[in-house]
């Protein structure tokens, strides 16, 4: 094709590269404009899920918790037991 219109390869797909966007140009225009407001969108929840977490994070602070556990030393039932015990704690 390129002989016969005398025209080289890089030039024949530089034309073939502009006919087809321009084919699939108006398809993704919707598309295109609709990922700016996604975006904000995004952003938004990242926002007030940000702040969700620092409210949570301040209530966790601020009040007591009824169900907290308190650290106890418990005597091992069995030898086995202790010896459990000790290479978990000590490595």
């Amino acid at each position: 094709m390129g002989r016969m219109t005398r025209t080289s390869m890089d030039q024949l797909i530089n034309d073939a590269v502009q006919r087809y966007l321009a084919e699939q140009t108006p398809s993704l225009v919707p598309e295109l404009e609709a990922k700016p407001k996604q975006l904000r969108a995004i952003e938004n929840v990242k926002v007030h899920a940000s702040e969700a977490i620092d409210r949570i994070a301040r209530a966790e602070a601020e009040r007591s918790d009824p169900f907290e556990a308190e650290i106890f030393e418990a005597v091992p039932l069995s030898d086995a037991q202790a010896e459990f015990r000790r290479l978990l704690l000590d490595g």
